[in-house]
């Protein structure tokens, strides 16, 4: 599924996501609750309607993806010999 962002300027000057697409599905950004950049990485932690997520924008191709989406209600039981995640993302 192809995921596209819409980006608004800031009053600063940056580049904010304001809406995501996942496929033809539209979700507004109600925030952006944080975000961490690496060599050839940015991370956006967004919060949207169905709840937080985080992508992930690859500056060189300029790709976005999916990179984690908090499980719903309580966390799954681990796979036979995996180690649970505690954090509730996956």
């Amino acid at each position: 599924m192809r995921i596209t962002v819409e980006l608004a300027v800031a009053a600063d000057g940056e580049a904010l996501p304001v809406a995501v697409h996942f496929g033809k599905r539209r979700l507004a950004v109600n925030a952006v609750l944080d975000r961490w950049h690496g060599r050839r990485h940015t991370w956006w932690k967004l919060d949207t309607p169905d709840g937080p997520c985080i992508l992930r924008h690859d500056e060189r191709t300029r790709q976005w993806s999916l990179a984690a989406v908090p499980n719903a209600g309580r966390a799954a039981a681990p796979a036979a010999g995996r180690p649970a995640r505690g954090n509730g993302w996956h």
